[in-house]
């Protein structure tokens, strides 16, 4: 079964866009960066994989399989 981001156009564009900035995140990180920064990168991308899940749940689900158990362990201090 094709979820809403193969069928709609408009549900690609909204995700695709969220993608882009997900990927913008970390492509602004490198090894000079502080935790603090990397930190606030996870957490911009956690927001925009809530929204991508309020858009098209499957899709949700598809980028964010093991749900809040792997942000937990990449944003400890």
């Amino acid at each position: 079964m094709k979820g809403k981001y193969h069928t709609d156009e408009n549900i690609k564009s909204q995700i695709d866009i969220r993608l882009k900035e997900m990927a913008s995140l970390f492509a602004n990180t490198g090894k000079d960066s502080t935790r603090k920064e990397l930190h606030a990168a996870y957490r911009a991308e956690w927001k925009l994989m809530d929204e991508i899940s309020q858009i098209d749940y499957d899709f949700g689900k598809i980028i964010r399989p093991y749900g809040d158990k792997e942000w937990m362990t990449t944003t400890k201090s």
